[in-house]
């Protein structure tokens, strides 16, 4: 089940893609008809969240294994007026290993204040467990807009455009 929820993610594949009677014929070929083929809801539900917590698990991991981690963020509006915000971690394992995760990315229907900026960063750090770390510098790298610089230093971080 992990290698479908692995082949819709990485593929970037709709879940319906499960349903489709040409996917379900591939996998019974190959697997020799051995494999019952889950449910798009099964997917949904089951697969898809387990294979989350399982990823957020290791997140967390390597967040814990670094001495400083940096983000970038930003905030958008899309054309239908609709305003998000995303974040990138970015770090070095104990091993020197470079890591890029994006901790989120978030439909807000508040607009793009330095205040809310800052809350949703301080909320993404507790959702991370990031507010435990002791001194951990973070730095973020910002363009130069005034909100998201301002927010970014609200939520204790270090700002860098």
């Amino acid at each position: 089940m992990a290698a479908i929820a692995d082949y819709v993610v990485k593929d970037v594949e709709p879940l319906s893609v499960v349903e489709g009677e040409g996917f379900r014929r591939l996998m019974s070929v190959a697997t020799q008809g051995k494999f019952k083929m889950p449910s798009r809801r099964y997917v949904t539900e089951t697969v898809l969240p387990e294979k989350f917590v399982k990823l957020q698990c290791e997140v967390k991991f390597w967040l814990k294994d670094t001495q400083n981690v940096s983000f970038t963020t930003d905030s958008w509006t899309s054309r239908c007026t609709d305003n998000f915000t995303a974040v990138t971690a970015h770090l070095l394992g104990s091993n020197m290993q470079l890591k890029c995760f994006l901790l989120q990315t978030s439909e807000s229907s508040e607009s793009h204040t330095s205040e809310n900026v800052a809350k949703f960063l301080k909320d993404l750090l507790e959702a991370w467990d990031m507010r435990n770390y002791g001194n951990m510098p973070f730095t973020a790298t910002t363009d130069n807009a005034a909100n998201i610089t301002k927010g970014a230093k609200e939520a204790g971080m270090i700002n860098i455009r």
